[in-house]
C-alpha cells in the first residue's frame, strides 16, 4: 500500500541523460535542437521494442480502466515512442489523453505546466480531480505547480525522500501497490471522494 508523505547520446556537454542533452541543445540554436530530437526519438523507438514492463505497470492500467476512473499518459518522452509502447502492449486507444514531448520544444517539457494542461484540454476533469503518478522530480513539481494529487513512485534509492521533500501525497516504491489500491479506491480521499478503505 502506498504510503503518506513521510541509450545516452554523445556530446560534449558532459551530460549523459538524453533530456539533459536536448536542453542543452537549445543554447546552440533551432538547427541543433531538431538535430537532437530526430536522434533521441530514434533512439526512443528502438528502446521501446526492447522494453521490459516495470511489474506492476500493466496490472495497474488495467485496474484504472477496470474500476472506470480511466487512464492517460503525461511524458517528457516522443509521442511516437508512447504510441509505439501502447501498440506493443495492446492499449492502444484504451488510454486517453495522451501527451508526449513537443518536438523541438524542451522548454515546454515537464516541469512546465504546458504537457499537463494540454492533457486536461478536451477532458471535463479539473486537475484537482486528476490523481498523478510519476517517478521524477519534475512529476512531482508539474503536479504541485497545477494543484494535482500526486503520487511519488520511488523505484530507485533516494527518490522516497527526495519526493516527500518535493511534496508528494503518497509515495509507492511498487507499481504492484497500486494495482492492489485502485480497485479498492484507496485513492479516492486525495480526490476528495470519501475511500472505501476508510469507511471499512
Amino acid at each position: 500500500m502506498p504510503r503518506p508523505r513521510a541509450t545516452p547520446l554523445a556530446d560534449d556537454s558532459g551530460q549523459d541523460d538524453p533530456l539533459a542533452v536536448l536542453q542543452e541543445a537549445a543554447r546552440y540554436g533551432p538547427d541543433a535542437v531538431e538535430a537532437v530530437e530526430h536522434d533521441l526519438i530514434t533512439a526512443e523507438l528502438n528502446a521501446v521494442d526492447k522494453a521490459v514492463a516495470t511489474p506492476g505497470g500493466l496490472e495497474s492500467i488495467s485496474a484504472a480502466l477496470a474500476s472506470g476512473r480511466g487512464a492517460g499518459i503525461l511524458s517528457n518522452n516522443s509521442s511516437e515512442a508512447i504510441v509505439r509502447y501502447l501498440k506493443n502492449t495492446g492499449l492502444l486507444g484504451q488510454i486517453t489523453p495522451v501527451v508526449g514531448r513537443k518536438y523541438a520544444r524542451p522548454d515546454l517539457m515537464k516541469p512546465n505546466t504546458f504537457p499537463f494542461h494540454t492533457a486536461l484540454l478536451g477532458t471535463e476533469r479539473k486537475a484537482a480531480e486528476t490523481l498523478y503518478i510519476g517517478d521524477s522530480l519534475s512529476d512531482i513539481e508539474v503536479a504541485r505547480a497545477v494543484g494535482a494529487p500526486v503520487v511519488g513512485f520511488a523505484n530507485k534509492p533516494g527518490k522516497a525522500q527526495l519526493f516527500v521533500n518535493a511534496g508528494a501525497s503518497l509515495i509507492a516504491e511498487e507499481m504492484t501497490e497500486f494495482a492492489d489500491s485502485l480497485p479498492a479506491n484507496y485513492f479516492d480521499s486525495l480526490l476528495g471522494r470519501p475511500s472505501q478503505l476508510n469507511n471499512n
